[in-house]
């Protein structure tokens, strides 16, 4: 009796499943499936009445509010002004590079790195199109580049560099651009949204109602 109980102490102790202890976390498991789908969204086309030179003034793929201006439409009469101002903006650019390696304009080198940093991802998006041979997106891209390049140029204004010849550029950059301004005609948001300066020819017919009433042969057309 006595060899028998030890027996099964030895076998409820040694021989019987034991539990396995282990620390307990937080986390996320996924699970995906690969699939090809149509996404739709309800787009609106905006227009100008003027015809000109497209100036960009939100980034490719960024919200926008309501009334928030999209885009100046500059008449081809006053390429003289953009041509002067673009040539006023270069030399701002030169005299802001040439104070910050002399040391003036504290804050300027962190506005140029933040500047670099957003600009260097659509570089590489460039490059990349460029080995496939693609450049349906490089209207795109420019856009986004400019607009990014200008916010930099707005912020440096903020500096105060402590130089006469600087704040006189400023000043003729200042006049130009009113006087673009004032006979450009500016595109604003009449609804919040994403912007794309992309068209592909479906904006008027993919839509949340053409969906609903969507047939197989239609889906394949798009």
């Amino acid at each position: 009796m006595v060899v028998t109980a030890a027996a099964i102490l030895y076998v409820t102790d040694y021989v019987a499943a034991k539990p396995n202890y282990s620390f307990v976390t937080n986390g996320t498991i996924e699970h995906s499936i690969g699939a090809t789908a149509l996404i739709v969204r309800d787009e609106q086309t905006f227009s100008s009445a003027a015809q000109g030179s497209l100036v960009a003034l939100a980034l490719e793929g960024s919200r926008v509010c309501k009334d928030q201006e999209l885009a100046m439409v500059i008449p081809g009469g006053l390429d003289s002004t953009s041509a002067s101002l673009r040539n006023i903006q270069q030399q701002i650019v030169s005299r802001q590079r040439e104070l910050m390696d002399l040391g003036k304009g504290n804050g300027a080198d962190t506005i140029c790195l933040e500047a670099d940093n957003e600009i260097l991802p659509i570089v590489n998006m460039i490059r990349t199109d460029s080995l496939s041979d693609s450049l349906s997106n490089l209207m795109s891209y420019s856009s986004s580049v400019q607009v990014l390049m200008d916010k930099r140029d707005s912020d440096l204004q903020s500096i105060d560099f402590q130089d006469e010849q600087l704040s006189m550029l400023i000043i003729s950059k200042n006049d130009l651009e009113s006087t673009l301004a004032a006979q450009a005609d500016t595109l604003r948001a009449v609804i919040p949204g994403i912007v794309s300066y992309k068209l592909d020819g479906f904006e008027n017919t993919l839509n949340s109602a053409f969906v609903t009433a969507i047939t197989p042969e239609q889906y394949a057309d798009c």
